[in-house]
This record gives structure tokens, sequence and C-alpha cells, in this order.
């Protein structure tokens, strides 16, 4: 009876790590509820938040927001509507990231795991980060093991609208693990991406968005998957793809850091690229769409790992299928480039589809006469 018990004891113990695995910091009380709430005085002031927050719709909240560490763990941030906004583009107006201490003149990071942030309405950036001075291990061969073990773990963002006019929506940074962005909203008019996965981040699941930065045709794509792996993006929508869809690539020597994973094992499915009237060839997905010809590649020459040893994407072992392009031949707008290199990439089942989107009229969401392409933001 003994070992019936202990052999059920392990298997819960092994059905509850990860997701299921999640401490409960407990709901906020009054007084952390009206500091956050409280207005920022016009500098970015923030609050730190350890405690299961629940938000109203009428909320405006002006402090940015940082989930750190491990007695966040298992935090769920529930705005109900709420609105957070950030007039300081250089910040993340909500910030989950890894504690730093210093321990004997050295940085010590503290992960946070297990989050979950829901019914936002956010104007800003969000950024999921562990360490941030990345120069001081990249050089090392364990860099990858020692970015993963330092970054954030399980980071949920579920049903949130994010709007951004200025650098990145939501950053995903080097080494974060197992991040979701769910039935959520991208856009704005950045010229840069709306979501990107930064280099050694992998497992992340992005499923049933709707991206759609606005900008110009010489702006970023819409999703940057930058030396990141293991990541499903599958049932999402597309639109302003004069900018690009999905690129894959590993940058190389920007800042002098090495990155050293590359952007493979990806799953690219069941995903919906809108193209109207658009008529370059900025692709819906482009895997390996750098090719290591930018200016600084030399900026981490002298090292035997990933972008020193060499400036190629190696985008490697990627599926894209069942995807559907609309106005536009799959085959043109779908590309593995340099397959030498990018090897052992999955391309099929990718349809035209010609028309609106479900539920669209011509000329963007309520058929309104934007252009959903290029033109000004749509209602």
């Amino acid at each position: 009876m003994k070992y019936q018990l202990l052999i059920a004891a392990v298997a819960v113990a092994l059905f509850n790590y990860g997701d299921e695995a999640k401490a409960n910091p407990g709901a906020c009380g009054a007084a952390k509820i009206s500091e956050v709430r409280a207005a920022s005085s016009g500098s970015l002031d923030s609050v730190i938040v350890d405690c299961n927050l629940v938000l109203t719709s009428s909320d405006y909240i002006t402090k940015q927001i940082i989930i750190e560490g491990s007695a966040s763990n298992g935090l769920i941030m529930n705005c109900n509507g709420a609105t957070i906004v950030n007039n300081f583009d250089d910040e993340y107006i909500i910030s989950v990231q890894s504690r730093v201490t210093w321990v004997n003149g050295e940085r010590n990071y503290d992960p946070v795991e297990n989050v979950t942030v829901k019914n936002c309405d956010v104007f800003g950036r969000i950024g999921v980060q562990g360490n941030r001075a990345y120069l001081d291990i990249d050089k090392t061969a364990n860099a990858v093991q020692t970015l993963r073990a330092q970054a954030p773990d399980n980071i949920t963002f579920d049903n949130i609208e994010v709007t951004t006019t200025s650098r990145v929506g939501i950053y995903v940074r080097r080494g974060v693990k197992r991040f979701k962005l769910k039935n959520s909203y991208l856009g704005g008019t950045s010229s840069a991406p709306a979501l990107y996965l930064g280099a050694e981040s992998t497992g992340a699941v992005i499923t049933d968005n709707y991206f759609w930065m606005r900008g110009n045709q010489s702006d970023r794509e819409q999703l940057a998957v930058d030396a990141s792996d293991y990541n499903q993006i599958k049932r999402n929508t597309f639109k302003g793809l004069h900018r690009g869809g999905i690129y894959l690539y590993r940058n190389c020597g920007e800042g002098g850091e090495i990155r050293h994973t590359t952007p493979s094992h990806n799953e690219i499915e069941d995903n919906d690229f809108y193209y109207e009237n658009y008529s370059g060839s900025n692709k819906a997905v482009d895997v390996g769409s750098r090719g290591g010809t930018q200016g600084y590649c030399n900026q981490d020459d002298g090292y035997p790992y990933g972008s020193s040893a060499s400036d190629l994407d190696h985008a490697t072992f990627n599926t894209v299928a069942y995807n559907r392009v609309y106005n536009r031949n799959p085959s043109s707008y779908i590309v593995v480039r340099s397959p030498s290199t990018n090897h052992s990439n999955s391309v099929f089942n990718n349809v035209r589809v010609n028309g609106n989107l479900p539920g669209e009229g011509g000329g963007g969401s309520g058929g309104n006469g934007c252009d959903p392409d290029q033109g000004p933001i749509c209602g």
C-alpha cells in the first residue's frame, strides 16, 4: 500500500510540474490596489505587484506595473477591461521580469514563473525579461543554459489589446521560456515589430491573435523570430503585410552580442495572411530573412559560438503549413531563402484565398474604406 501511495504522489508531482505548479501569492490588499490606481507624478512611477491584482473596467492606470521574482510566482493580474497607459516610450508599461540582486559583487537572478495577465487594454509596451546584461555571459559556451535559467518561465498574456506608437509592442527577451500570447490584438503605428521573440527564448505559444501594426513599407515585420526556437504560431491573423508577416532569422553582431541559438523547430500553421492593395514583395513568412548581410555582423567576431562563428541565419527544421494567404500566391509569399544553409524546413499545404477575411468587408474591418495594408487606423 505504501508503494502505491508513493507512486501516486510521484505521479501527482509530475502532473503538477509546469503550468499547474503554481504558488498562490494571495489577493492584493486595499493599500496595494490604491498604490496601483494612484496617478503617476509625471515621471515614470512604478509599482511592484506581488499579489493577485483585480482591476475594473473604469480603472485608468498610469504607473509602470512590475511583476518580478519568485515572490510573484503563480500571480494572476485581471484587468477586467482596465486601461494601462505609458507616455514613456523607452520603458515597458508592464514588465514581467526576474528580480536582480547583487551577491558578492555579482548579479543574482531570481526568475518569476506561472504568471497570467489578462483582459487589459494597454497603450504602450510590454516586456518579459531575465538577464538584461548579456555581454557578461554571451561569450561563454553555456550561455544558452545560463540565460534560460535566469529568465521567466510560463508567462501568459490572454485577451489583451496592445497599441504602441514606438518600438516593439511585446518584447520577449533572451532566454524566456514558454511565453504564451492568446486571444489578443497587437497594433498601432510603431515602425518596430508588434511581437519580438528574442534569441535563446524557447517554447512560446502564439495562438488566436490579431496582428495589425500599421506604418510604412520600410518598417519592420509584424512578428520577429530572432534566433528563437520550438515556438508554435497558430490560428493568428496578420494584416499590414506591406511590412512583412513572420520573419525568421538570427541577428548577427548587433551591439557586440553573440546570439547562440537559431530560429529552428518552429511551427507556423493555420494562420491567415491578408494582402489587399499592397503590390510589393514583402513576405507573409520569410524563413532565413537576413542572410548575414547587416553591416554590424562583425561586431561579435572572435568566438567559436553562434553568430560569432557564423553570420548566417541557420533557420532549420521549421514547419510552415496549412496557412491561408489572401489574394496572393503562397509560393511567392511564403519562402525559404538559401536552403543549403536554412535546410530541413517543411513548407506544404499553404493555399491562396481570394477576397476578404471572414466577417470583414472590403477595405478592412467594417468595410469602411481604409487600406488594411498601409492606410490609416481603421475602426
